[in-house]
């Protein structure tokens, strides 16, 4: 296994092998494996640079997967059940990261990424070294080193937890650690201390403000995977009154759609149209009358 990522839109699991350009999805219901037609990505088995080490699903909903020498930046899209690879170009190191260069086998190859609620991207490279990518400039911007970590702790897995925290793993036999996306600090998790882990994913995302906002018990926003242009908003919390505002805001911070909704005696069941909104991942936000936020929630829209 040379990289791994959950998708969010149907719990599956997308991946690469290792030395290899094929990506296939894992069904985790029915625990069938589906190959991705792609002639895209260009692996030769003898050449470290080429070599797929590293993928996370973005918070648009698509999949990304970068090479060790950042010459490939692969897109995996979805519609429907068909899976569609795009190649987005070649990342270049940023012109302060001086002896840190996400180019050079010591310091910026293997390792995993993770992805942010704004689509940047964090590449956690085997050595340590932090390098943060955005898709709309195709620039590694070195962020700093893991500290807390042994000198020779070989990171190969990242991924982000519930608390916006990233674990990291080692395929060499190594605990796992906890580190703070904003510091690098990083502190031993417990648990099995002798772990041969070689990738990590998950659902999760580093500031997510959906995440990371307190909910009413009795407010509800489903199904989050929308299909047919309706979602649900339910409230059954006596707690929440009057009128409420419901805004749906696309990745770009725009707002795409506003409605007021009315709550009596703590009660509302109503369905909310989206009016054919394109395909894609989108925060839904609902305030009481002051603008307090109730609830933050993240929707994706299939195509």
């Amino acid at each position: 296994m040379a990289t791994l990522a959950f998708d969010p839109y149907n719990n599956n699991l997308v991946y690469m092998p290792m030395f290899s350009s094929n990506i296939y999805v894992l069904n985790a219901k029915t625990k069938e494996i589906t190959l991705v037609e792609n002639n895209l990505a260009r692996v030769t088995s003898c050449d470290i640079n080429s070599h797929f080490t590293r993928m996370a699903a973005g918070y648009d909903g698509n999949i990304y997967a970068i090479n060790n020498s950042g010459t490939q930046f692969l897109q995996i899209s979805r519609k429907g059940n068909q899976y569609a690879v795009n190649d987005l170009g070649i990342i270049k190191d940023d012109a302060f990261n001086g002896k840190n260069s996400f180019t050079t086998i010591d310091t910026g190859f293997g390792g995993d990424m993770i992805a942010d609620a704004d689509n940047n991207f964090y590449i956690f490279s085997a050595s340590g070294n932090v390098f943060k990518v955005s898709t709309k400039e195709l620039k590694a911007k070195f962020v700093g080193k893991i500290s807390g970590i042994p000198d020779n702790y070989s990171v190969n897995g990242s991924a982000v937890n519930a608390q916006g925290k990233v674990v990291i793993a080692s395929a060499k036999g190594a605990p796992l650690y906890e580190v703070d996306i904003n510091t690098l600090q990083a502190k031993p998790l417990g648990g099995e201390q002798n772990l041969h882990i070689y990738d990590l994913a998950s659902k999760y995302f580093a500031n997510d403000r959906a995440a990371s906002t307190t909910t009413f018990a009795g407010l509800e926003i489903y199904p989050t995977r929308v299909d047919d242009q309706l979602i649900n908003i339910n409230v059954h919390d006596k707690a929440v009154k009057g009128n409420i505002r419901l805004n749906i805001f696309d990745m770009s911070g725009k707002n795409v759609i506003k409605q007021n909704l009315s709550v009596k005696d703590g009660f509302l069941n109503q369905q909310v149209q989206l009016k054919n909104l394109a395909g894609g991942a989108y925060l839904i936000s609902i305030t009481d009358e002051s603008g307090r936020i109730l609830l933050n929630k993240k929707i994706l829209v299939a195509e």
